[in-house]
């Protein structure tokens, strides 16, 4: 950009958005998330609050997180697993299932649990 004088003025390189900024596009992720019980992936570059986002907007759902070394063992040795947890939780309505591509297989177990019950939600 130039100004009046014809030299070039850069703009500083913000390091976080400013507050405002930050307020319209989580306004806008909010508006652009479903709200129905449809499942659906979040994806996005890591450490932009995507867990975050998820956890405030499903406080009661069941939450499994591929982070934790023991539980990623458990479903990459035996994905069926989260069926037989389901089968346990009568109550429970949405999974929220953090880091999923580390246990590709879990995806097979959650399309077959979808087309049995079409009123669970997997995120």
């Amino acid at each position: 950009m130039q100004n009046a004088g014809g030299s070039i003025i850069f703009a500083p390189k913000l390091t976080e958005p400013p507050a405002f900024c930050y307020n319209n596009i989580m306004k806008f992720i909010h508006r652009a998330l479903p709200n129905s019980h449809q499942s659906f992936f979040l994806f996005g570059p890591r450490g932009t609050g995507k867990s975050t986002l998820i956890l405030e907007r499903n406080k009661d759902a069941l939450w499994i997180d591929f982070l934790d070394p023991e539980v990623e063992r458990a479903y990459l040795a035996h994905p069926e697993y989260l069926k037989q947890i389901l089968q346990n939780k009568h109550n429970i309505k949405t999974i929220v299932i953090d880091e999923v591509q580390k246990v590709p297989a879990v995806l097979s177990v959650v399309h077959m649990l979808i087309e049995k019950n079409k009123n669970l939600q997997f995120i």
